[in-house]
């Protein structure tokens, strides 16, 4: 929930972090014919001394990932290897940083105008350089330097032996401002992020989702399946009903998800009247606000010396998100139930700490501001996928009556709705690696969340200078049969033990992040995607009009994500007691 939209703004900041690098620039404009620069090198910086790591040993014998022989990156009886890990009996001569493939950038900005200029679309641009120069590209802004990496060998090393990452400066300078508590991704990795984590990792625990999520979530049911039907809009002449304000109404199950586990309490319809903001408002202000930063960490930082239209504008989107978070956790301070919930897990935790209410309404913000985005996107596009591929909707149709029964009307109209075991959910097999392969497949983002070297490391047979931001371009891989076997096709079956289509690791796909600082909301996301999916799979059968191809991902956000007015959806009832019901609520 946390990481994935992280990963998006984490390559946006890259040319921000001229200052660390010893270096402040602006640039007037790229499309003029010159170009109005300010440098100013920053005095007093420790050169010392640095040291060299080899990440990719070019002894065979020696590298983990030349070594190691599994079904899941054996192919045909051939095990897939990295193009990097070949035998070889004499060790080749590392090569320096300005032999690694990249764009020619302009004298003294480098390729800092081709950012700019694709700032609202990094995901392709990103794309589009390794499959020009393959899984290593260069780039350098100004004097900083950043490596995009695609392979996922290289990126296993990577990740196991960096875990520094760069931090989110423009919720951070909001943050700082105002004297509130950072969370995680906006601290400096010398910063102590690790205590703030520890509130984060309650909801990372296994036990955690049988004791809170699974209970909680399990009395949405029937709230949601009910708001879905509201939005079935009937279609002359036909059994379908057109899915209209798709968006609202994943929007608004992803806030009502945080409310229930965080705080316990089932926002019904009648409460929600009740608040003194729309909810729709506060999700679209979370929302606003990640897209906002996008924009500002993708340039010159300009509103820490004065304060900008747009700065001034992710401010006030910040303040009413803020104000509305702030609301919820004094109203619904009583938990209204016997249900356990994230709050009094977290109190325990923080009360140790200094200024715990804080750190706790920081961490129920983020899940709001992050997890709503990102939840809704996975929602559509799981949706999406089951109407393009009905004959695999119909195994998750007959995994939900074997697992639950056959579905009966009393999931509509008792107030929970469906009722949901831990149990249940382990037996969601064929859904689980349904949602693994739109994750592989339709993540919300090319980007992972990626490091910055901390010491001259040798990659790919590369010499990387310390302080270079790597930058994850993880879909580039997905596609490569050399990584994924029929990548390019919607396979769910490859995600399961022993399938000789499974990627060949952990890293080709990484739509949580890797790590320590791995999103905590993880299992809170699919755990709700599953009951998105079974819901409506056990009463309707969804369909896109029949569409030849995949709709395509649009960017008009920081998270790619399919635009259901241009490609709507459609429900028909699997029942004629469900559509009557659907009728009725209509005529209402």
């Amino acid at each position: 929930m946390l990481n994935s939209s992280t990963a998006t703004r984490f390559v946006a900041s890259s040319i921000q972090k001229l200052n660390k690098a010893g270096y402040s620039a602006s640039v007037a404009s790229h499309q003029a014919l010159t170009t109005t620069i300010m440098i100013q090198q920053q005095s007093g910086r420790e050169l010392g001394r640095n040291f060299t790591t080899t990440l990719c040993n070019t002894n065979p014998n020696t590298t983990p990932a030349a070594n190691t022989t599994t079904a899941a990156n054996t192919i045909n009886g051939e095990q897939g290897k990295c193009p990097y890990h070949h035998d070889q009996k004499v060790n080749q001569p590392v090569k320096s940083w300005s032999e690694v493939p990249g764009p020619k950038g302009y004298p003294i900005v480098g390729n800092a105008m081709d950012f700019q200029k694709n700032a609202s679309n990094l995901s392709d641009f990103l794309m589009s350089l390794c499959n020009e120069y393959g899984d290593m590209v260069k780039l350098n802004v100004f004097k900083f330097k950043m490596l995009v990496l695609a392979n996922p060998y290289l990126l296993a090393d990577m990740f196991k032996r960096e875990e520094k990452r760069s931090n989110l400066d423009s919720f951070r300078y909001y943050k700082l401002q105002r004297n509130q508590i950072l969370t995680p991704v906006e601290m400096k990795f010398e910063e102590d992020w690790n205590s703030m984590r520890q509130l984060y990792n309650i909801a990372m625990k296994p036990e955690f989702q049988e004791t809170v999520t699974i209970p909680q979530l399990s009395e949405l049911n029937g709230e949601f399946i009910r708001r879905l039907i509201n939005n079935l809009q009937s279609v002359p002449e036909s059994e379908m009903y057109k899915y209209v304000n798709s968006s609202d109404t994943n929007s608004r199950y992803a806030f009502d998800v945080v409310m229930k586990v965080f705080l316990g309490v089932k926002i019904t319809d009648e409460l929600a009247s009740s608040l003194p903001f729309d909810i729709r408002e506060f999700v679209n202000y979370s929302v606003k606000a990640t897209d906002a930063a996008v924009r500002l960490d993708s340039k010159f930082p300009m509103y820490k010396y004065f304060k900008t239209k747009e700065y001034e504008s992710f401010e006030k989107l910040m303040d009413k998100s803020t104000e509305y978070a702030k609301y919820c956790i004094q109203r619904f301070k009583t938990n209204p139930s016997q249900n356990p919930r994230l709050l009094e897990l977290m109190q325990e935790r923080a009360k140790e700490l200094d200024r715990p209410d804080e750190r706790i309404e920081s961490v129920l913000i983020q899940f709001l501001q992050a997890g709503v985005d990102v939840t809704v996107k996975m929602l559509n596009h799981c949706y999406h996928r089951l109407a393009h591929h009905p004959e695999l909707q119909q195994k998750i149709y007959e995994e939900s009556v074997a697992v639950f029964g056959e579905p009966s009307m009393e999931e509509l109209t008792s107030e929970n709705g469906l009722s949901l075991t831990m149990e249940q959910y382990k037996q969601l097999k064929y859904t689980r690696i349904f949602i693994e392969e739109v994750l592989r497949l339709d993540l919300f983002t090319h980007l992972a969340s990626g490091r910055q070297l901390t010491q001259d490391t040798e990659i790919g047979g590369y010499m990387i200078p310390k302080d270079t931001l790597i930058l994850v371009q993880q879909k580039w891989a997905t596609l490569k049969d050399e990584y994924v076997p029929r990548g390019a096709e919607f396979i769910p079956e490859r995600h399961e033990k022993g399938s000789p289509l499974a990627p060949v690791n952990n890293y080709v796909s990484m739509p949580f992040g890797v790590g320590a600082r791995r999103c905590p909301g993880a299992r809170i996301a699919t755990t709700e995607i599953h009951l998105g999916i079974i819901n409506a799979v056990r009463h309707f059968v969804l369909s896109n009009n029949n569409l030849p191809n995949f709709p395509p991902f649009s960017h008009d956000a920081a998270l790619l994500f399919i635009d259901s007015d241009k490609y709507p959806l459609y429900f028909t009832p699997r029942r004629d007691q469900v559509k009557d019901f659907v009728e009725k609520k209509e005529k209402k």
